[in-house]
This record gives C-alpha cells, structure tokens and sequence, in this order.
C-alpha cells in the first residue's frame, strides 16, 4: 500500500515538556490555526535551549539543521520555503521520527525487522493505522455522479473496479493524515515558542490566509488552468463569488504556480474546494467538481446566506 504522505510521528517521549513561564502550554493549531498541515498541529509550544527548535524524547531538529535544509532546495523554490519554515521543520521532524515508530511498533507485535529495509517499515506502520479501512456500498457510484467530467462518458459498470480502489485508498489515506495530525495528541512534541511567533506572520503572507482570517466566511478553490475538471469549476466559483458579494470571500488558487500553499492546505487532488468559517477555521472540504447548487447548501449549513 502506498502513501503520498509518508511522514508519521508515533515515537512516545520520555521527557516532560517545560510550559512557557507563567503560560498555559498551547499547541501550536490552537495559537496558530492552520500554520501546518500535519503532525506538529497538536505538538505543544514551549521554551527550549537556543537554536533547538523541536524536540521529541531524544530527536531534536536545531535551528542549524533547517538553514541546511533549506539551503538544498532548488532555488526558484527556496525563497518560498524560507517563508514557509515551520512547514519544512515538520517534515523534517517526521522523517526522522517515522523510522523509530515503525520499529517501536514492530518490536511490540515481535515481528521479526532484520530483513527489512526502512521503507517497508515505515509501509508497515501506515498499513496498520489504515488497515480497517473498507468500502462501503455505493461510495464508488458516489464518486462516480459528483465526478461526471472526470469520469467522462464511459458508463459506471466498466470503471467500477477501478473507482472502488481509487475512492478505498483516498480513504485509507484520509486515515493515515487524520492519524499524522493528532498524533502529538498521544505523545510529547515540543517546538519553540519563540521561533514560531516570528514564522507565523511570514507563513501567512499569501491570499489564502489573509482571506480566510479577514473576518469573514471564505471559499477557496484549487485548480489548474488548462485541466478540463478544474476549468468547470471557475465558472461557478465565480457565481457563487457574485451572489455572496460582501458576505463571503472568495479565491481561485492556482495550485501548479502556488505549490507551497497547495501542500500547506493539504490539496492532494485538483480541484479542491475548502470553505473556512469567519474565524479561519476549516469547516468543509471537498475534491472534485461541486454544483453551485452543493456549494450553497454547504454555505447555508454554516450560516452563509
């Protein structure tokens, strides 16, 4: 079975993290929603030693190590990435830590690791957290009417295996991300407080997030201008932009130019639409083409009208 995401965080740590002087721990989705799209959206911010930026049991990733990370990365790409740090920070921090999980976790089944490389274990380990996953009756037709353009005119019957393991592993992996992002739920993360109050204002310089904390309701769709499915979806992106005017706003992001961003919000697939509460919290997701029918349903449920 594979995964886009391989990056998981399942190592319990063995030291107690120190709280701010004089504050409640937070974590770091509760001070900064939606700064990062995984496993360090529930790590606890704390005071660690300088140039340490995370640590987890006896794994830290220190200031050093970032700026050499992200001194490797292609240069039309590393300007971006310098302003969006604490993104880069969290998969370093997985993959270190995944490796671990995954033979912590064999070691507890006895299952027998000498022969296996690193990667089947990390396989392993997101087989296990998916591995209940099932289908069930009629998601695949489901799938099949909200996607009609995708699907184009073959009739159902002859895509029916073919959609059944599509929808199973956009399933298994909906798991395995649910799992990553809670994770520090179960187990000791800590990051600097002090570095992410000065990232927080870089990573959020772009149109997402400024929309989505303006202080309105907002609907951002991501897609890719030449593409037959995402081209279908503008048109009705921007009726719903016009009879919502002043009430919700509304984005077109451009996932091939804004990769970054795209990562960030967890767009695996294009289109995607994601609408964000007045608060900037996410409260609807959905890949694939939406009716502006479905999408002003989902508006009213949240009180968009």
């Amino acid at each position: 079975m594979g995964f886009r995401h391989a990056s998981l965080l399942l190592l319990a740590a063995t030291l107690a993290l120190p709280a701010l002087p004089g504050e409640k721990a937070q974590r770091v989705e509760e001070a900064y929603p939606g700064l990062v799209p995984g496993s360090l959206a529930c790590a606890v911010m704390a005071e660690l030693p300088e140039g340490v930026l995370l640590k987890s049991g006896a794994i830290q990733v220190t200031a050093k190590e970032l700026a050499d990370e992200l001194d490797k990365a292609p240069e039309m790409l590393r300007a971006e990435l310098k302003k969006n740090a604490p993104v880069v920070l969290e998969q370093m921090a997985t993959g270190r830590l995944l490796l671990e999980a995954a033979r912590k976790s064999a070691a507890e089944k006895k299952v027998d690791v000498s022969k296996k490389s690193d990667a089947d274990l990390i396989e392993d380990y997101f087989g296990s957290v998916a591995g209940e996953v099932r289908l069930a009756e009629g998601e695949a037709k489901e799938f099949y009417d909200k996607n009609g353009a995708i699907c184009g005119d073959t009739p159902f019957e002859k895509m029916k295996e073919e959609l059944e393991a599509y929808v199973l592993q956009q399933k298994k992996e909906a798991v395995v991300q649910a799992h990553i992002r809670t994770l520090g739920r179960r187990m000791d993360i800590a990051v600097s407080a002090a570095w992410l109050k000065e990232q927080a204002p870089l990573v959020r310089d772009n149109p997402v997030d400024k929309a989505r904390f303006g202080g309105k309701p907002t609907l951002v769709d991501f897609g890719a201008a030449g593409c037959c499915g995402p081209d279908k979806m503008q048109p009705v992106i921007e009726a719903v932009g016009e009879k919502y005017k002043g009430k919700l706003a509304v984005l077109y992001v451009e996932a091939k130019t804004s990769p970054i961003l795209a990562a960030r919000c967890g767009v695996n697939s294009i289109p995607t639409q994601i609408i964000f509460d007045k608060d900037g919290k996410e409260i609807f997701r959905h890949d694939g083409l939406m009716s502006e029918k479905e999408i002003v349903e989902q508006l009213r449920a949240v009180g968009v009208r």
